[in-house]
């Protein structure tokens, strides 16, 4: 199971961080209770699919450390390596838009948190 999880799951990640994203933007009936109810739900099941990819994806680079090296030289699958970055960067969007802005959850050293958060994608992004 582990070594045939490839980084497409990590698309997954980025159409339901958006999905979050555009039930907090949504121009009608916003800001409702409504609204803000399902990109919170979408917002935690995006950050709860995000951790269990994450240790699904270690998990397989500990178990089976061949499968990066072919994983990298295989022209469909060495593309999505940039959807890890993106899953991320719809979850800190979020975080920014949704939790902090909204509520100023976590004070300034929430927001700087997902600064260096930021910072690290876009690190992971260039390499």
């Amino acid at each position: 199971m582990y070594s045939h999880f490839d980084p497409a799951w990590f698309a997954t990640i980025m159409g339901t961080g958006v999905i979050s994203q555009l039930f907090h933007i949504y121009p009608y009936a916003n800001p409702s209770i409504t609204m803000d109810v399902f990109a919170y739900i979408f917002f935690f099941l995006n950050l709860t699919l995000f951790v269990v990819f994450t240790v699904l994806t270690i998990a397989r680079y500990v178990m089976f450390p061949d499968v990066w090296s072919i994983m990298i030289r295989h022209p469909v699958q060495s593309l999505y390596i940039g959807c890890y970055p993106m899953g991320a960067t719809s979850l800190i969007n979020v975080g920014v838009s949704l939790i902090y802005e909204r509520y100023n959850f976590g004070g300034r050293g929430f927001l700087y948190f997902l600064w260096a958060c930021w910072w690290l994608d876009i690190i992971m992004s260039f390499l």
